[in-house]
């Protein structure tokens, strides 16, 4: 539903935040700067047209038996979505993802440029993400939507909640006196 409204409305993907209020919860993930193959990514699956509901039936029948009795049975589900032609699309790297790692205790710092993004607890470290849409057809219907991440550290179980972000921000990289 969130990805299908930001291609609905672009103006209003402004991505999305992961926090955690699990205690000595620390994790690890690799951004869009790190190696291609363990980077972000969203893919998306779409139609190009609405979706129909349809009915399937089948049929299916045993051999007589010695006495020349046969069984029949006919399974039919109503209401099953028919998706005319399906796009698969992967969103990834640079120009398709921007991210970063916030630190309310240094409130200036946008680690935007690092490989890593951090999500804690202590200190309240969040990754925000966005992703852009722009290569999908406006107007086609998200199928379904999967946010892939590479988990480098997690360190202790825990919990991960997903918001989606209502205002824009910049992705940047600041570090050292001032930050």
């Amino acid at each position: 539903a969130l990805a299908q409204s930001w291609l609905n409305n672009p103006g209003a993907n402004h991505g999305i935040l992961l926090a955690t209020t699990s205690s000595n919860l620390m994790s690890y993930y690799s951004s869009r700067e790190a190696a291609s193959d363990i980077r972000p990514y969203l893919e998306v699956t779409t139609a190009d047209s609405d979706i129909s509901p349809v009915q399937i039936s089948v049929t299916g029948s045993l051999s007589p038996d010695a006495l020349g009795n046969t069984i029949t049975r006919t399974i039919t589900l109503s209401d099953v979505p028919d998706y005319q032609q399906l796009n698969s699309y992967v969103i990834q790297g640079p120009g398709g993802v921007k991210d970063v790692w916030v630190d309310s205790s240094k409130p200036s710092l946008n680690s935007g440029a690092d490989e890593v993004l951090q999500v804690a607890e202590s200190g309240v470290q969040r990754l925000m993400m966005e992703f852009n849409l722009a290569g999908l057809i406006h107007g086609s219907h998200i199928v379904s939507a999967s946010l892939e991440l590479y988990a480098s550290t997690v360190s202790s179980p825990g919990t991960i909640q997903v918001h989606a972000l209502a205002q824009p921000w910049e992705e940047g990289s600041c570090a050292g006196t001032g930050c």
